[in-house]
């Protein structure tokens, strides 16, 4: 049986804006029947703007497919191409890999609440996929939520990267950033299967260091980090490959980062 990982729970820090559906592809009055087989590679949905459907009914959810287009950009052939909803009456909202998001009824009002939810459950998958399970391994969660958070209030990056700047330098007088911390997710964030106690001031600095890789390196070097992480990659190698930088030299470069945002 497969297992339901990476909760979000109900506290969520900030509004997310509402956002209008575009239509790119029109494929209408697609009804996929209860239980259905669904094909979520297969090209004849490439080109739909339908790629939610209710997991219950197997209705699409056209409502939701502006967000497909929006993390297509981004993860192109690594996100499905049919995503699953399963909405249930539990605080919590989650992703179940390769294609099935939980989703609380308790997130579905306000709208933009639901929608900023589903992306993020939604990015976790695409970066699931990309990093070949990486993403979901305790060291390198910081950069899964991280990014799962930056995707998600995309609508809003100037007041996101505010408030992820202000818990950072807060963090960092506490001497509470390293990359050391950060890679041991269970005790920065908390254990919510475990003791139950966690600290969603996490995923702000795990944001912002997505955004300090980002603002230093580039768009295009982000992608091409996520796509090189995998359960065996020594992090150390990897920033030496991709960003000419070792471990240490990032951290020191990024409390930098923090310092004069």
């Amino acid at each position: 049986m497969k297992t339901l990982i990476a909760v979000l729970f109900f506290i969520i820090h900030s509004s997310l804006p509402a956002t209008e559906t575009s239509s790119v592809w029109k494929e209408s009055g697609t009804t996929y029947p209860k239980n259905a087989a669904i094909d979520t590679t297969g090209s004849n949905l490439a080109f739909s703007d339908e790629h939610f459907i209710d997991n219950k009914t197997g209705k699409p959810i056209k409502e939701l497919d502006f967000i497909w287009q929006e993390l297509h950009q981004f993860y192109e052939n690594d996100l499905p191409t049919l995503i699953k909803v399963k909405y249930h009456d539990d605080r919590f909202s989650g992703f179940e890999p390769p294609d099935k998001l939980w989703i609380s009824n308790n997130h579905k009002k306000p709208r933009s609440r639901y929608h900023g939810v589903v992306k993020h459950e939604s990015s976790h998958i695409g970066t699931y996929k990309m990093t070949e399970g990486a993403s979901y391994t305790n060291r390198f969660r910081f950069l899964d939520e991280g990014l799962a958070d930056v995707l998600m209030h995309e609508k809003k990056e100037n007041n996101h990267r505010e408030k992820c700047a202000s818990t950072s330098k807060n963090f960092l007088t506490k001497g509470r950033i390293s990359l050391e911390l950060v890679m041991d997710w269970k005790i920065y964030f908390g254990d919510p299967y475990g003791t139950g106690t966690v600290d969603f001031n996490a995923y702000s600095v795990g944001s912002n260091f997505i955004y300090f890789i980002t603002d230093t390196f580039g768009k295009k070097k982000v992608k091409r980090f996520f796509k090189r992480l995998n359960k065996k990659v020594n992090l150390n190698e990897l920033f030496l490959k991709e960003f000419r930088l070792d471990i240490l030299q990032i951290e020191e470069e990024w409390k930098k980062y923090i310092l004069r945002i």
